[in-house]
């Protein structure tokens, strides 16, 4: 009588468990998605700023998605654009990365221009 006692008290338990794992995924897998992509963000911004330091540049990882957000506030020309674009499409390859890049150029035009690499 004591072990089956136990065995419910243990089964009870691991269904318990579940229930709260099941719950939390969830929330685990978008703070593991924003702490790798937000890294990834932050060195891209990061480098961007640096070769174009007179470009307002922002990133933002989005927490739903595998994309990763790079914008430019500052109104650019034609080849600026295509050098970023091109810049990044080449950091994409080299490091591996595997979340869509989504290049947002704002200030160029009345509409923003977007860019997925």
């Amino acid at each position: 009588m004591k072990h089956l006692t136990h065995l419910r008290l243990f089964l009870i338990a691991i269904v318990l468990l579940s229930v709260v794992a099941v719950l939390a995924w969830p929330f685990v897998r978008i703070q593991y998605r924003l702490s790798r992509n937000g890294a990834i963000t932050r060195q891209l911004a990061e480098a961007l700023h640096s070769r174009w330091p007179s470009v307002d540049i922002r990133g933002a990882a989005s927490y739903e998605r595998e994309i990763i957000y790079i914008t430019a506030f500052d109104q650019l020309d034609e080849a600026t654009r295509h050098d970023m674009e091109q810049w990044l499409r080449e950091q994409k390859t080299e490091r591996r990365i595997e979340p869509e890049i989504q290049l947002r150029f704002m200030g160029n035009t009345e509409q923003e221009i977007t860019i997925r690499i």
